[in-house]
């Protein structure tokens, strides 16, 4: 196990992994912000089989974790490594003003743009490959940011780290390299998923109110403080506008239910 520790502005924490090799790119990576008294551990990186050839042949996926929290489980390196930035970029999301930023991830399906919780996200993220006939594409970046006009927007990254960074990564461990979908230009999602208590499954993607769907939104922003809530509001007013805001049925129970809660979306997507 390698430990390494990382100051961002006034955040100091500690990123732990399973691989020397991994350690190494990711320190070379992120040296601009390595110190050296110990921090919090935030996050965990577990590579594939570690350092043992003999076992990496046996256990196929990285994983990244935050705690406790599985954030990433990939077979792709670079998938990894882009979502360790992106999470780094989430965690210093709180002291920004540039946007209105929530944790929200965007769900990509062909080519149509869905808001969902981030549980929304982890729970599809446990289909893996049964996600691809069914066209979604899910992003490494739990959050998006939103504009005043009402539009999703790129997230303009803080960290200063090399262009080549992920490429490096990728041909240190041999992967091929993986298409990450993200948004890369201003849209409007097509899709919002806002939250009901007490759901039952016939809740399932029925039409939910764009004022209950802002209410939903507004208690994932990360950013309030410094950008105000009339601001925040009034973006997240636009954002909703235009979008088609349904509920949804909370049940993880089996892999049937977690696969009904994409077919779901996946329909709704497609009208």
């Amino acid at each position: 196990m390698s430990f390494s520790n990382f100051e961002f502005g006034e955040t100091a924490f500690q990123i732990r992994t399973t691989s020397r090799r991994f350690a190494r790119w990711m320190n070379a990576a992120l040296s601009a912000y390595r110190v050296r008294r110990k921090a919090p551990v935030a996050f965990s990186v577990v590579i594939a089989g570690g350092e043992e050839k003999r076992i990496r042949a046996r256990k196929r996926f990285h994983i990244l974790y935050q705690g406790n929290e599985r954030i990433i489980r990939t077979e792709d390196i670079d998938t990894l490594a882009r979502g360790l930035f992106a999470e780094i970029e989430r965690s210093l999301l709180p002291e920004r003003d540039d946007a209105i930023y929530l944790g929200t991830p965007a769900i990509a399906i062909e080519g149509k743009i869905a808001l969902v919780p981030d549980f929304y996200r982890s729970t599809l993220a446990r289909l893996g490959r049964r996600l691809e006939p069914a066209g979604v594409r899910l992003p490494v970046e739990r959050m998006v940011a939103v504009d005043d006009a009402g539009r999703v927007i790129p997230v303009t990254p803080q960290l200063e780290i090399p262009d080549d960074v992920v490429d490096r990564v990728t041909k240190m461990f041999g992967d091929g390299a993986a298409s990450v979908p993200r948004i890369d230009r201003p849209v409007s999602p097509d899709v919002i998923l806002g939250y009901v208590p007490n759901t039952v499954p016939e809740d399932q993607m029925q039409p939910l109110s764009r004022s209950r769907a802002l209410y939903c939104l507004a208690l994932d922003l990360m950013n309030m403080p410094k950008v105000g809530i009339e601001r925040a509001l009034d973006a997240l007013a636009r954002l909703v506008e235009e979008a088609q805001c349904y509920s949804y049925y909370s049940d993880v129970s089996t892999p049937e239910a977690r696969t009904r809660m994409l077919t779901s979306l996946a329909e709704v997507l497609k009208r």
